[in-house]
């Protein structure tokens, strides 16, 4: 895993990290719209 990135790196070991790290981009848009909609419905989640 790349800690900068928070995604896989590319290996041989692990030819599907493209559709894995697709996967994690998707998640993470997903997270970052509900908190978005949240923040927009005043409600401030707790760090």
């Amino acid at each position: 895993m790349n800690p900068k990135t928070g995604r896989v790196k590319e290996t041989k070991k692990f030819p599907e990290y493209p559709e894995f790290n697709a996967r994690l981009q998707d998640i993470e848009s997903k997270a970052l719209n509900v908190l978005r909609n949240l923040q927009n419905d005043g409600i401030v989640p707790p760090n």
